[in-house]
């Protein structure tokens, strides 16, 4: 397996693991794909390396919602491959002070073999250097919490099936 920063020409591949793994889980064509459409990280910038390479975005591009500030961007994408096949995915955005995990996909067939794993080491790793906070969203039907909990985040707010976690850094 093979781990790497999103890199131009991903795109279509990503578009498609990620509504594949969406349709998977509920079950119905997926919608809200606007956040892949301009993921684009410059490769004239420094990389943050921890074995693989790392761009993170030079500008912010976000949004106002209520009192939260949203990066429509990512700060970092990365992508599990096997046998030139995206078999995971995992992101990160800046939301406010925070960095909020996003967009974390493993195929099917791959799960419970370590990958979902690497991925969040990594992007924990990233988010360790930069936040002090990490938090995400889950669903039920995904069964992840255990996975996220295996991975020291703890719940702290549940809507209906949208489970909230969050992980603290010392700093």
């Amino acid at each position: 397996m093979k781990i790497y920063s999103y890199k131009k020409g991903d795109e279509e591949s990503v578009k498609k693991f990620v509504s594949e793994s969406l349709e998977e889980i509920f079950h119905s064509p997926s919608k809200g794909l606007e956040d892949l459409d301009n993921i684009e990280i410059p490769l004239n910038q420094a990389p943050f390396s921890f074995g693989i390479s790392i761009y993170p975005f030079p500008f912010w591009s976000g949004i106002i919602k209520g009192n939260v500030y949203i990066d429509e961007n990512f700060e970092l994408f990365l992508i599990a491959k096997e046998n030139d096949k995206i078999i995971g995915t995992i992101g990160v955005k800046k939301e406010n002070d925070c960095a909020r995990i996003s967009r974390m996909y493993v195929n099917k067939i791959e799960r419970g073999k370590g990958i979902g794993e690497s991925l969040i080491k990594k992007a924990l790793l990233y988010c360790k250097r930069k936040f002090n906070r990490v938090f995400l969203t889950t669903y039920e039907q995904m069964n992840s919490v255990g996975f996220y909990e295996k991975m020291c985040f703890k719940a702290f707010k549940k809507e209906g099936d949208v489970v909230w976690m969050e992980m603290f850094f010392d700093k």
